[in-house]
């Protein structure tokens, strides 16, 4: 019976962590969307690119890179422990 309530409790474990990711997820692609709306406006008009706009380009394209390792990490945690909990 302990071995039931464990699985059943990994199994709920997983299932709110995969929809915390997918919520976390949509918010980062609504920022993803509009940051690259927003790159795109500056890329069409250079002359607006100052000091101020490049280091925000900068920043905003290290947190991006950032986020994206985040998620794949998590991911990769994820179909891991969905792995093993197939092979119990």
């Amino acid at each position: 019976m302990s071995d039931f309530n464990s699985g059943a409790e990994t199994e709920r474990d997983l299932g709110r962590e995969v929809f915390k990711l997918m919520d976390e997820f949509e918010q980062f692609n609504g920022k993803s969307s509009f940051l690259c709306d927003a790159f795109a406006a500056v890329a069409a008009n250079p002359e607006c690119i100052d000091e101020l706009t490049s280091y925000g380009l900068d920043f905003y394209a290290i947190w991006l890179k950032s986020q994206i390792s985040d998620f794949n990490g998590r991911i990769r945690r994820l179909h891991e422990q969905v792995n093993s909990q197939q092979e119990n």
